[in-house]
């Protein structure tokens, strides 16, 4: 696995395309040992948030592509969830990309990010709000800031409905 993460430090773009096609068929074929290795996940997530992040569109969009297949492997998702800030941060940098494409898809990936955290989580997105909110007080992030504020708002929705529903149940149980 060591040799597959230091795939991707060469300055030959193709061979960091090639990197990510690997990393991803490790990815899907060793998730069990991944899943019990917190360190091989760190470094694979490493890896794919410095791919994700390169200053090659191509690769970019590859990583892109490549890290929405890992994030389909059902034996990784809590590892996933217990990594957001690394991941949300590698994320939002894509929100600021000068290529649209890039920004659609770190959209989407966002919403599979989601989907993940609401599995996981069984419902619950709580989870994405301190790295949502840790992302929009970087400077950096300025492009990403209506997006990150969107992606808040939804959650803003979801708490409130969730607890209307709570509070409504509590009060047909009085009465």
């Amino acid at each position: 696995m060591r040799n597959l993460v230091d795939s991707i430090n060469t300055n030959d773009w193709q061979k960091r395309l090639k990197a990510i096609d690997q990393i991803e068929q490790f990815c899907k074929a060793k998730s069990t040992p991944i899943k019990n290795s917190h360190a091989s996940f760190i470094n694979i997530i490493d890896a794919y948030c410095k791919l994700l992040n390169d200053n090659n569109t191509k690769v970019q969009t590859k990583a892109q592509l490549s890290f929405e297949n890992v994030l389909g492997v059902a034996d990784l998702g809590a590892l996933f969830v217990s990594n957001l800030i690394m991941i949300v941060t590698a994320l939002t940098q894509n929100l600021c990309a000068t290529n649209t494409n890039v920004r659609t898809q770190g959209d989407r990936l966002f919403d599979y990010l989601e989907e993940v955290v609401v599995q996981e989580s069984r419902g619950n997105t709580n989870a994405l709000l301190q790295p949502i909110v840790g992302s929009l007080s970087q400077p950096q992030n300025k492009i990403a800031k209506p997006h990150l504020v969107d992606r808040l708002g939804s959650k803003y929705h979801q708490l409130l409905h969730l607890y209307l529903n709570i509070i409504l149940g509590s009060y047909k149980l009085w009465f």
